[in-house]
């Protein structure tokens, strides 16, 4: 990520896109449930998909941090211009 401002758009762009992400997640993980609930659990490798959900939302977490820490600077001048 570059050095220059950040803007409100690209912040909640960033936020769609974590949400997304983590909605997918969230799919895959009730996708094992349900496969092992049905036993189905070894016909669909579900130790693999639940390796890629925690891949997914460990690199979400990543990015949204990256980005929460891009707009502190910008919430910080919003709390001088109220006071």
């Amino acid at each position: 990520m570059s050095a220059r401002p950040l803007t409100i758009k690209e912040a909640c762009e960033a936020l769609d896109r974590a949400a997304e992400a983590l909605r997918q997640a969230g799919s895959l993980f009730h996708v094992i449930a349900h496969a092992r609930q049905s036993g189905l659990d070894d016909m669909l490798n579900t130790l693999d998909m639940a390796e890629i959900g925690i891949h997914i939302s460990g690199e979400v977490a990543e990015q949204t941090q990256d980005w929460a820490d891009l707009f502190r600077p910008l919430l910080a001048k919003a709390d001088e211009v109220v006071r």
